[in-house]
């Protein structure tokens, strides 16, 4: 065996193959052959096993090779949380020609709710940076799940490692990109990145998004529109008694909205935000109402594919998660999947006395608001 062993490693120099072949008989350089072919496959399975092949080394590589640009305009969802924006994107994953965002995008900064302040001078590494999701690192590790009670858990496998490759080797020798192209490259290292994804990236023809309040602020939305002249902005109006019985008991927000003064104000500005957007960017800004959304979804579906000019399907009125149906993200307990239809009506919820405080406070812009929604 040491005399094998050594004739092996003797043969791995391609200057005494040729030696070999004329010095030694056929019998013995067969079975040197197959010994080197032995010693090479061990050596790759121990090197596999200990994570040094066949890694995400190698599937960062072969993302890299193989990636799928997107250039595609975005459809911005935003409005006030517990509006219907997580169920709207979530009727948006299903669609052939949608590249559905599956969760809040954050790729804000410093909060989720602005716009991300990149510059095209800045570096891979800093743009990058401040574009990573970093809920992306837990959805790794822990899987997908919408809401504190949710029992269902998806698997999401996004590895940033894969993902920053990809976006460094878009750049790579690249300068002075305008921001509408460090946003395509970030989209297209996201979705080439996601192993698992089960969409389309070819046949995408927008790209989907939700993220609550970025549509207040007028700064945001103008960058947004200088950079997707050809997107989208979606704000889902909900009827503000209703809407306050759900905020006010959304674990995340009940400090915020668990008192109907701090939490109507909330509603107002969101209206307002509405009101401005729409008179600003006229047929670019959709305005929708949840309860026709919720109630109606194969109707009010069918009128948002026309004005966004793509096909109707009945995976618009199918709530998922990678293509997998999903329960609704709750304020109240609620135990299957799909559509649900309870959420249009929760003002037996809200006392009489914060019903006055609703009415006096949203009346007049909530009627200013509707004249507006057109879905």
């Amino acid at each position: 065996m040491a005399y094998s062993a050594k004739l092996v490693k003797h043969l791995e120099s391609s200057r005494l193959r040729g030696f070999a072949r004329a010095l030694l008989p056929h019998i013995i350089r067969h079975r040197a052959h197959s010994l080197l072919i032995n010693y090479r496959q061990n050596c790759s399975l121990r090197n596999a096993f200990l994570g040094t092949e066949a890694n995400l080394e190698d599937i960062a590589l072969q993302c890299i090779h193989s990636v799928k640009p997107i250039s595609s305009p975005l459809i911005l969802i935003s409005q006030v949380q517990r509006s219907g924006g997580t169920f709207l994107s979530q009727l948006f994953d299903g669609h052939k020609n949608i590249l559905a965002h599956p969760h809040e995008l954050k790729i804000g900064y410093p909060q989720k709710y602005n716009w991300p302040p990149i510059q095209s001078d800045m570096s891979s590494d800093k743009l990058f940076e401040t574009l990573f999701e970093r809920t992306n690192i837990s959805l790794m590790k822990n899987g997908y799940t919408k809401g504190e009670s949710a029992k269902s858990r998806y698997r999401f496998f996004l590895p940033p490692m894969v993902q920053k490759r990809i976006f460094q080797s878009i750049l790579k020798n690249q300068s002075k990109l305008a921001i509408r192209e460090i946003l395509n490259s970030y989209f297209t290292s996201y979705f080439n990145a996601w192993l698992n994804y089960k969409g389309s990236i070819e046949e995408g023809r927008y790209i989907t998004a939700f993220v609550p309040q970025m549509a207040n602020s007028p700064d945001n939305i103008d960058q947004f529109f200088a950079t997707y002249p050809d997107g989208y902005l979606i704000s889902i109006l909900r009827e503000p008694t209703t809407w306050y019985a759900s905020a006010s008991r959304h674990n995340s927000k009940i400090d915020v909205f668990g008192k109907v003064d701090t939490a109507m104000k909330y509603w107002c500005e969101n209206a307002d935000s509405m009101i401005r957007n729409k008179k600003r960017y006229k047929d670019r800004v959709i305005l929708m109402h949840f309860e026709t959304l919720v109630g109606n979804p194969r109707s009010t579906m069918m009128s948002l594919s026309a004005h966004l000019g793509i096909p109707f399907s009945n995976s618009l009125i199918n709530p998922t998660f990678n293509g997998v149906s999903i329960a609704a993200n709750s304020s109240f307990s609620q135990e299957s999947s799909g559509i649900l239809t309870d959420a249009i009506d929760r003002t037996h919820h809200v006392t009489e006395n914060d019903k006055r405080i609703i009415k006096d406070e949203t009346t007049s812009i909530y009627k200013d608001v509707k004249q507006l929604v057109e879905i």
